[in-house]
Protein backbone atom coordinates (compact mmCIF):
# COMPACT_ATOMS: atom_id res chain seq x y z
CA UNK A 1 0.00 0.00 0.00
CA UNK A 2 2.89 2.27 0.95
CA UNK A 3 4.57 1.58 -2.55
CA UNK A 4 1.29 2.39 -4.51
CA UNK A 5 0.93 5.74 -2.54
CA UNK A 6 4.97 6.56 -2.97
CA UNK A 7 5.46 5.42 -7.00
CA UNK A 8 2.67 6.29 -8.96
CA UNK A 9 2.46 2.93 -11.56
CA UNK A 10 2.61 5.41 -14.94
CA UNK A 11 5.06 5.14 -17.67
CA UNK A 12 7.13 8.16 -18.53
CA UNK A 13 5.86 10.81 -20.93
CA UNK A 14 9.27 10.44 -23.27
CA UNK A 15 10.06 7.03 -23.91
CA UNK A 16 13.40 5.93 -24.54
CA UNK A 17 13.80 4.82 -28.21
CA UNK A 18 17.18 2.45 -26.80
CA UNK A 19 16.05 -1.12 -26.06
CA UNK A 20 16.47 -2.50 -22.31
CA UNK A 21 19.83 -4.29 -23.86
CA UNK A 22 21.35 -0.91 -24.42
CA UNK A 23 20.19 0.43 -20.94
CA UNK A 24 21.73 -2.59 -19.29
CA UNK A 25 25.00 -1.99 -20.88
CA UNK A 26 25.15 1.74 -20.03
CA UNK A 27 24.32 0.86 -16.46
CA UNK A 28 26.85 -1.90 -16.04
CA UNK A 29 29.57 0.23 -17.69
CA UNK A 30 28.59 3.06 -15.72
CA UNK A 31 29.11 1.03 -12.69
CA UNK A 32 32.64 0.17 -13.99
CA UNK A 33 33.70 3.63 -13.95
CA UNK A 34 32.39 4.48 -10.35
CA UNK A 35 33.98 1.32 -8.86
CA UNK A 36 37.20 1.65 -10.86
CA UNK A 37 38.34 5.55 -11.73
CA UNK A 38 38.59 5.97 -7.77
CA UNK A 39 40.89 2.90 -7.22
CA UNK A 40 42.78 4.34 -9.60
CA UNK A 41 43.30 8.15 -8.41
CA UNK A 42 44.06 5.74 -4.62
CA UNK A 43 47.67 5.01 -6.58
CA UNK A 44 48.40 9.13 -6.42
CA UNK A 45 51.36 9.66 -4.06
CA UNK A 46 49.87 11.83 -1.58
CA UNK A 47 49.10 11.48 2.40
CA UNK A 48 46.42 8.67 3.16
CA UNK A 49 43.47 10.89 4.40
CA UNK A 50 44.01 13.18 1.04
CA UNK A 51 44.42 10.67 -1.21
CA UNK A 52 40.89 9.22 0.31
CA UNK A 53 39.31 12.48 -0.49
CA UNK A 54 40.77 12.96 -4.10
CA UNK A 55 39.18 9.19 -4.86
CA UNK A 56 35.85 9.99 -3.97
CA UNK A 57 36.18 12.79 -7.26
CA UNK A 58 37.20 9.86 -9.54
CA UNK A 59 33.55 8.56 -9.28
CA UNK A 60 32.69 11.60 -11.65
CA UNK A 61 33.92 9.30 -14.39
CA UNK A 62 30.18 7.77 -14.10
CA UNK A 63 29.55 10.94 -16.38
CA UNK A 64 31.33 9.36 -19.26
CA UNK A 65 28.77 6.26 -20.58
CA UNK A 66 26.11 8.38 -19.07
CA UNK A 67 26.42 11.15 -21.41
CA UNK A 68 27.28 8.31 -24.40
CA UNK A 69 23.96 6.72 -23.57
CA UNK A 70 21.96 9.74 -24.03
CA UNK A 71 23.93 11.36 -27.03
CA UNK A 72 22.03 8.14 -28.44
CA UNK A 73 18.97 7.85 -26.88
CA UNK A 74 15.65 10.18 -28.01
CA UNK A 75 15.23 12.22 -25.05
CA UNK A 76 16.43 15.34 -24.05
CA UNK A 77 19.64 15.19 -21.56
CA UNK A 78 17.77 16.95 -19.23
CA UNK A 79 14.42 15.49 -19.16
CA UNK A 80 15.82 11.78 -18.88
CA UNK A 81 18.03 12.60 -15.99
CA UNK A 82 15.44 14.56 -13.73
CA UNK A 83 17.89 17.69 -14.64
CA UNK A 84 15.55 19.95 -15.67
CA UNK A 85 15.57 23.62 -13.98
CA UNK A 86 11.85 23.62 -14.84
CA UNK A 87 11.85 21.76 -11.36
CA UNK A 88 14.00 23.47 -9.30
CA UNK A 89 12.90 24.43 -5.89
CA UNK A 90 15.18 26.71 -3.74
CA UNK A 91 13.85 24.58 -1.16
CA UNK A 92 15.30 21.33 -2.49
CA UNK A 93 18.65 23.11 -1.00
CA UNK A 94 17.26 22.34 2.84
CA UNK A 95 17.67 18.50 1.88
CA UNK A 96 21.30 18.60 2.62
CA UNK A 97 20.72 20.22 6.02
CA UNK A 98 17.75 17.90 6.78
CA UNK A 99 20.20 14.95 5.95
CA UNK A 100 22.65 15.41 8.62
CA UNK A 101 19.48 16.45 11.07
CA UNK A 102 18.42 12.71 9.95
CA UNK A 103 21.78 11.66 11.33
CA UNK A 104 22.10 13.37 14.33
CA UNK A 105 18.64 12.16 15.55
CA UNK A 106 20.42 8.11 14.65
CA UNK A 107 23.19 9.23 16.20
CA UNK A 108 21.08 11.13 19.71
CA UNK A 109 19.08 7.73 19.83
CA UNK A 110 22.18 4.79 19.73
CA UNK A 111 23.93 7.87 22.31
CA UNK A 112 21.07 7.38 24.49
CA UNK A 113 20.93 4.17 24.93
CA UNK A 114 24.09 3.75 25.31
CA UNK A 115 25.42 1.91 22.06
CA UNK A 116 27.81 4.22 21.14
CA UNK A 117 29.93 6.48 23.53
CA UNK A 118 31.45 9.61 23.03
CA UNK A 119 35.13 9.18 23.30
CA UNK A 120 36.41 12.75 22.10
CA UNK A 121 37.06 15.56 19.75
CA UNK A 122 39.93 15.66 16.90
CA UNK A 123 40.87 18.86 14.92
CA UNK A 124 40.34 19.29 11.30
CA UNK A 125 41.51 22.08 8.94
CA UNK A 126 38.86 23.85 7.40
CA UNK A 127 40.21 23.60 3.80
CA UNK A 128 40.40 19.48 4.22
CA UNK A 129 36.44 19.80 5.41
CA UNK A 130 35.44 22.22 2.42
CA UNK A 131 37.14 19.08 0.08
CA UNK A 132 36.05 16.60 1.84
CA UNK A 133 32.50 17.63 1.40
CA UNK A 134 32.43 18.65 -2.24
CA UNK A 135 33.98 14.98 -2.64
CA UNK A 136 30.91 13.40 -1.18
CA UNK A 137 28.71 15.69 -3.10
CA UNK A 138 30.27 14.39 -6.26
CA UNK A 139 30.32 10.96 -5.09
CA UNK A 140 26.63 11.12 -4.19
CA UNK A 141 25.72 12.89 -7.07
CA UNK A 142 27.40 10.85 -9.41
CA UNK A 143 25.42 7.53 -8.07
CA UNK A 144 22.04 9.28 -7.96
CA UNK A 145 23.25 9.90 -11.74
CA UNK A 146 23.56 6.60 -12.37
CA UNK A 147 20.43 4.50 -10.57
CA UNK A 148 17.91 7.45 -10.36
CA UNK A 149 18.85 9.21 -13.34
CA UNK A 150 19.93 6.89 -16.18
CA UNK A 151 18.37 4.33 -14.13
CA UNK A 152 15.12 4.83 -12.72
CA UNK A 153 14.47 7.42 -15.18
CA UNK A 154 14.78 4.84 -18.25
CA UNK A 155 12.88 2.27 -16.51
CA UNK A 156 9.54 4.14 -16.06
CA UNK A 157 9.58 4.92 -19.56
CA UNK A 158 9.17 1.05 -19.93
CA UNK A 159 7.29 -0.39 -16.77
CA UNK A 160 6.09 2.68 -14.72
CA UNK A 161 7.16 4.27 -11.56
CA UNK A 162 6.84 2.10 -8.93
CA UNK A 163 9.00 -0.84 -10.98
CA UNK A 164 11.54 1.29 -11.88
CA UNK A 165 11.74 2.64 -8.17
CA UNK A 166 12.03 -1.31 -6.63
CA UNK A 167 14.70 -2.18 -9.36
CA UNK A 168 17.06 1.37 -9.04
CA UNK A 169 16.86 0.42 -5.54
CA UNK A 170 18.15 -3.13 -5.46
CA UNK A 171 20.40 -1.60 -7.81
CA UNK A 172 21.89 0.65 -5.61
CA UNK A 173 21.97 -1.83 -3.21
CA UNK A 174 23.94 -4.95 -4.99
CA UNK A 175 26.83 -1.75 -5.76
CA UNK A 176 27.67 -2.38 -2.34
CA UNK A 177 27.86 -5.62 -2.21
CA UNK A 178 31.81 -6.04 -2.49
CA UNK A 179 32.02 -3.33 0.76
CA UNK A 180 33.68 -4.41 4.20
CA UNK A 181 31.80 -5.47 6.65
CA UNK A 182 28.45 -5.51 5.15
CA UNK A 183 25.55 -7.13 6.40
CA UNK A 184 22.55 -8.36 5.65
CA UNK A 185 20.28 -5.74 7.66
CA UNK A 186 23.08 -3.18 5.78
CA UNK A 187 21.75 -4.16 2.34
CA UNK A 188 18.24 -3.75 3.58
CA UNK A 189 18.70 -0.34 4.61
CA UNK A 190 20.71 0.84 1.45
CA UNK A 191 17.83 -0.76 -0.47
CA UNK A 192 15.43 1.33 1.82
CA UNK A 193 17.33 4.46 1.17
CA UNK A 194 17.32 3.76 -2.82
CA UNK A 195 13.52 3.50 -2.07
CA UNK A 196 14.03 6.51 -0.31
CA UNK A 197 15.78 9.15 -2.98
CA UNK A 198 13.38 7.50 -5.45
CA UNK A 199 10.81 8.64 -3.92
CA UNK A 200 12.00 12.33 -3.36
CA UNK A 201 13.34 12.16 -7.13
CA UNK A 202 10.07 10.95 -8.40
CA UNK A 203 7.47 13.63 -6.16
CA UNK A 204 9.94 16.36 -7.19
CA UNK A 205 10.63 15.41 -10.60
CA UNK A 206 14.26 16.37 -9.74
CA UNK A 207 17.74 14.74 -8.90
CA UNK A 208 18.63 17.47 -6.73
CA UNK A 209 16.78 16.52 -3.21
CA UNK A 210 18.64 12.89 -3.82
CA UNK A 211 21.90 14.32 -4.56
CA UNK A 212 22.03 16.55 -1.88
CA UNK A 213 20.72 13.98 0.77
CA UNK A 214 22.87 11.13 -0.20
CA UNK A 215 25.78 13.23 -0.17
CA UNK A 216 24.71 15.17 3.25
CA UNK A 217 24.60 11.64 5.04
CA UNK A 218 28.11 10.64 3.83
CA UNK A 219 29.80 13.63 4.95
CA UNK A 220 27.72 13.42 7.96
CA UNK A 221 28.65 9.93 8.50
CA UNK A 222 32.20 10.77 8.31
CA UNK A 223 32.24 14.01 9.95
CA UNK A 224 30.97 11.76 13.16
CA UNK A 225 33.79 9.28 13.10
CA UNK A 226 31.60 6.31 11.48
CA UNK A 227 31.70 4.07 8.73
CA UNK A 228 30.46 4.86 5.62
CA UNK A 229 29.07 1.46 4.10
CA UNK A 230 31.67 -0.14 5.74
CA UNK A 231 34.80 1.97 4.58
CA UNK A 232 36.69 4.01 7.42
CA UNK A 233 36.44 7.78 7.33
CA UNK A 234 39.50 9.77 6.48
CA UNK A 235 39.19 12.03 9.08
CA UNK A 236 36.27 12.84 11.69
CA UNK A 237 35.75 15.60 14.35
CA UNK A 238 34.35 13.36 16.93
CA UNK A 239 35.61 9.87 18.66
CA UNK A 240 32.72 7.54 19.13
CA UNK A 241 33.21 4.21 20.61
CA UNK A 242 31.30 1.71 19.98
CA UNK A 243 29.79 -0.59 22.91
CA UNK A 244 26.67 -2.24 21.56
CA UNK A 245 27.46 -3.55 17.68
CA UNK A 246 23.96 -4.70 17.16
CA UNK A 247 22.68 -1.66 17.40
CA UNK A 248 25.29 -0.07 16.29
CA UNK A 249 25.59 -1.91 12.94
CA UNK A 250 29.44 -2.97 14.23
CA UNK A 251 31.98 -2.50 11.32
CA UNK A 252 29.36 -1.63 8.69
CA UNK A 253 28.70 1.71 10.37
CA UNK A 254 25.02 3.01 10.84
CA UNK A 255 23.62 2.29 7.77
CA UNK A 256 23.12 -1.56 9.34
CA UNK A 257 21.62 -0.45 12.66
CA UNK A 258 17.81 -1.43 13.09
CA UNK A 259 17.54 1.87 14.37
CA UNK A 260 18.21 2.72 10.64
CA UNK A 261 15.67 0.55 9.26
CA UNK A 262 13.04 2.01 11.88
CA UNK A 263 13.43 5.90 10.84
CA UNK A 264 13.82 4.83 7.22
CA UNK A 265 10.64 2.93 7.16
CA UNK A 266 9.26 6.05 8.86
CA UNK A 267 9.68 8.06 6.88
CA UNK A 268 9.28 6.62 3.21
CA UNK A 269 5.34 6.27 5.40
CA UNK A 270 5.56 10.12 6.04
CA UNK A 271 6.53 10.68 2.01
CA UNK A 272 3.26 8.39 1.33
CA UNK A 273 0.89 10.10 3.74
CA UNK A 274 2.00 13.65 2.29
CA UNK A 275 2.01 12.99 -1.40
CA UNK A 276 -1.77 11.04 -0.30
CA UNK A 277 -2.40 14.42 1.28
CA UNK A 278 -0.99 16.58 -1.75
CA UNK A 279 -3.76 14.60 -3.80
Amino acid sequence: MILCRLFPDRKADRPSRLGLAELLIAAFLSYLCLASAPALLLLIPAPPALSSVLSLFGTAAVLLPVLVFLRLDARGARDALYLSGAHFRARQLLFLPLSALFLFLLMGALLLVGAYAFAGVNAAPLPYLLLLFLGYLVQGSAEELLCRGLLMSSLSARYGGRASALISAAFFSLMHIFNPALSLLGLVNIFLFGLLFAALTQQTKSLLPACLFHAGWNFSLSLVGVEVSGNAPSLSLFVLESRIPLLTGGGFGMEASPLLTALLLLSLFLLACGRKAKK
